[in-house]
């Protein structure tokens, strides 16, 4: 893994609760069915980590 995935994923880490991980898991396999791409980069926007 390279210094620049490690950082990203650890920036994600700092901030990604378990309530966070659940809703993400609750609009990607429940009923809403969103692509897990734009759930993420939603999610992302929202914490202001755009990357």
């Amino acid at each position: 893994m390279t210094d620049k995935a490690r950082d990203a994923l650890n920036s994600v880490s700092r901030v990604l609760t378990t309530e966070d991980l659940m809703a993400l898991n609750r609009v990607v396999s429940g009923s809403q069915k969103q692509n897990p791409k734009e759930a993420a980069a939603a999610w992302l926007k929202d914490q202001g980590s755009v990357m």
